[in-house]
């Protein structure tokens, strides 16, 4: 009878130990098939997120290296889809805010959470209009600039609103200084082989 329990609980043992070590060899298998991730930030709470025409779950994920097609959607809001790529061992970020429907357009006045991560998509593409922009124009590897060649009389400085724009901040209040400092400062734009009139403009004073 002792014989019957040692060997009972010797098998038990052994099967103990075989599932534990095939979880392990599981797990360490899905490694390394789904050895990138999908990192998803989206809105609006309880949108249907599809992977490659699977519905997943609106959370990180561990996926296959290669080509993907997300797509997420919801009523009430204008669909989106995007194709991407990822490496092994590589995590790929998503950050999608599905545009409301016009009956639906105030839909994120009155959700702080989704509103959080709308305003984080439009500064996301805000930051990438503007990376083209600097990749695109050279105007924007010479600024910010600051005058120093008696003082500080002008600074230059770009923005990015649909467009590259310039300020030039004149170091005076004076009408007369301003107009001087206006001149010296459109004549350095176009000695770094830039068309000032190519831009927009604008300009302020120690008093604006």
């Amino acid at each position: 009878m002792q014989v019957d329990r040692q060997r009972i609980g010797l098998i038990i043992g052994v099967l103990a130990g075989v599932m534990v070590l095939g979880m392990v060899v599981i797990f360490a298998v899905r490694s390394l098939v789904y050895s990138a991730k999908l990192q998803l930030t989206i809105a609006p709470t309880g949108a249907t997120v599809i992977l490659d025409g699977k519905q997943i779950k609106a959370e990180n994920q561990d996926i296959k290296p290669g080509e993907h097609t997300l797509r997420v959607e919801h009523d009430g809001f204008i669909a989106e889809e995007q194709q991407f790529s990822v490496a092994k061992n590589e995590t790929y970020s998503v950050l999608i805010a599905l545009v409301p429907e016009d009956d639906n357009a105030d839909y994120y006045l009155y959700n702080e959470r989704d509103q959080i991560i709308r305003d984080g998509k439009i500064t996301q593409r805000q930051d990438q209009a503007m990376r083209e922009a600097y990749e695109s124009d050279p105007i924007m590897k010479i600024l910010p600039y600051t005058d120093m060649s008696s003082g500080v009389t002008f600074v230059v400085e770009a923005s990015y609103n649909n467009g590259i724009e310039l300020l030039i901040r004149l170091n005076t209040c004076s009408d007369e200084a301003a107009e001087i400092y206006k001149n010296k400062a459109l004549l350095w734009i176009a000695g770094q082989g830039f068309r000032p009139e190519n831009y927009p403009i604008k300009y302020m004073t120690l008093c604006d």
